[in-house]
């Protein structure tokens, strides 16, 4: 039975500012005998591929007690705006030790006068035992443990990130803080985006999450609402005025309205 799940983890700093900390992306597989899983990050790719193109690194950490052999490629799902052939990857092949990680860079240009937009390939990673691989010189043979299809996206042109907010809210209560809302994408690409609390005091900026938005797409912030037990923090937040979007890999402001 395979499955997979996205974690993320959120803590916070001094001062009352909520943190990100590194999402992972795990894949686990299970057997009577064999627990197994691919450990990657980041998760994404999300960059512009044209004007001399885009590159991405990428870590795999081995935390089995075996070593493994990992065979990395590129495919497609037979998409018109498929980006599979523009991409470079190396290796394509590598050994992890037990304990240890090592990394997978991919590089994507698009050829001149390709059109604007977004355009998809899947990174495909097939995960074996060393000794399975060492043993089967016909590829067919090898025992995989796990395979991961992980789709990637790039963009072409400047498509800036056009996000509006609707009816946001902001309650506090004894111990809460309540967030109603939404958030729109109307680019014509994906992103990440922070959801920002101000009082005007950039380094006291309260940040209430970071989401992955798609084109088209609209995110309910509720799940943004969280408990605070420091009351001074929560009679600070009473204060704050403003709410900010920010493009996280620009660290743009992309939106700012009153509440």
């Amino acid at each position: 039975m395979e499955f997979s799940f996205f974690l993320r983890k959120l803590s916070i700093k001094k001062g009352g500012i909520l943190m990100i900390k590194k999402t992972f992306l795990f894949f686990f597989i299970f057997s009577f005998k064999l627990y197994s899983y691919i450990n990657i990050h980041p998760t994404t790719f999300d960059k512009p591929i044209d004007n001399g193109g885009n590159w991405e690194e990428y870590i795999l950490y081995n935390r089995t007690p075996n070593p493994i052999r990992y065979l990395i490629s590129i495919v497609d799902k037979n998409e018109s705006n498929s980006m599979k052939d523009w991409i470079e990857i190396y290796p394509r092949a590598l050994t992890v030790k037990p304990g240890k990680n090592a990394k997978i860079k991919i590089f994507i240009k698009a050829p001149l006068k390709t059109p604007e937009g977004e355009y998809f390939a899947t990174l495909d990673i097939k995960e074996t035992l060393l000794s399975s691989f060492e043993e089967n010189n016909n590829k067919k043979a090898i025992n995989i443990l796990t395979h991961l299809k992980m789709d990637i996206v790039g963009h072409v042109g400047e498509l800036p990130l056009k996000i509006k907010l609707n009816n946001f809210e902001k309650k506090i209560t004894e111990n809460k803080l309540l967030i109603k809302g939404e958030v729109e994408n109307l680019s014509k690409r994906r992103g990440n985006i922070l959801i920002v609390l101000s009082n005007n005091k950039k380094r006291e900026d309260y940040l209430l999450g970071k989401i992955r938005i798609l084109k088209n797409e609209k995110i309910n912030l509720s799940k943004f609402s969280h408990e605070i037990k420091d009351k001074d923090l929560l009679k600070k937040l009473k204060k704050y005025k403003k709410i900010l979007i920010i493009d996280e890999k620009t660290q743009k402001k992309i939106f700012e309205s009153t509440i």
